[in-house]
């Protein structure tokens, strides 16, 4: 690893922890289904911190190596990693888009009439909508992480030709364009199941259990201008949140 300047940097302790444990599992010292020894017994072997010890575990967790529970210690699931994305938010910021690794590819888009039924289902004002549906993948080949449905006021249809051009969510897309400042973002998270139509897209069984993540976006005039829903398979994405206090507190 190295830094900005070409020089040497030393991993951080848990990634080295984490990779020789992967190694290991790869070796097949600890079969599929085995437990891994406990975390005081790997602290004491690797000469590490019981701290150090559950950032290792938490990584190859993350990556689908292991399964733990408390009080039943680590249980190996697997010896290459699961093909899963896994998104942390540390900023505000970082609420309002997926990490500039991943892409959306559209499917297909189309004008829309949002009738008081509509309306109401996805609580936006009724009018002329442009409707954007799209898989999010973090290429091309790999499975898709989502299904994507935006629903934009049709007044910004000028953007549609750059959509899945590049990183840019829509949102940050139409602000741009049109000198919108976003000053509320409203995020529900909510479990559901896979659809059958939505099981093809994503390549999944139908019944799948999904992670539903809905996004309002207001402009400074409180007005909403885009509407989304991101369904994800739960075995390909998981939403992680980490605050940390600028200064302790006194």
């Amino acid at each position: 690893m190295r830094g900005e300047g070409g020089e040497a940097v030393e991993a951080p302790r848990y990634q080295r922890v984490a990779e020789d444990l992967m190694a290991r599992l790869r070796a097949g010292e600890f079969p599929v289904g085995s437990m891994l020894p406990t975390e005081l017994a790997l602290a004491s072997a690797y000469g590490v911190s019981r701290h150090t010890v559950r950032a290792a575990l938490d990584r190859l967790e993350s990556l689908g190596l292991v399964r733990r529970l408390q009080g039943s210690g680590t249980s190996v699931a697997g010896i290459e990693p699961a093909d899963r994305f896994a998104q942390e938010v540390s900023a505000l910021d970082q609420l309002l888009q997926y990490p500039e690794n991943t892409r959306l590819f559209p499917l297909r888009a189309a004008r829309v009439t949002a009738d008081d039924s509509l309306a109401a289902r996805l609580r936006l004002p009724a009018g002329d909508w442009v409707r954007i549906d799209g898989v999010r993948r973090v290429k091309i080949t790999a499975p898709p992480i989502s299904l994507a449905t935006i629903y934009l006021r049709a007044a910004y249809a000028d953007i549609l030709d750059d959509v899945g051009a590049g990183s840019e969510p829509v949102y940050a897309q139409v602000a741009a364009k049109h000198a919108l400042r976003i000053s509320e973002v409203a995020v529900e998270v909510s479990a559901t199941s896979v659809d059958v139509a939505t099981a093809q897209v994503l390549d999944v069984g139908a019944g799948t259990p999904g992670l539903l993540v809905e996004r309002r976006y207001l402009d400074q005039y409180g007005r909403v201008f885009e509407v989304s829903s991101s369904l994800h398979p739960a075995e390909r994405f998981r939403y992680t949140m980490l605050w940390r206090r600028a200064s302790p507190p006194r």
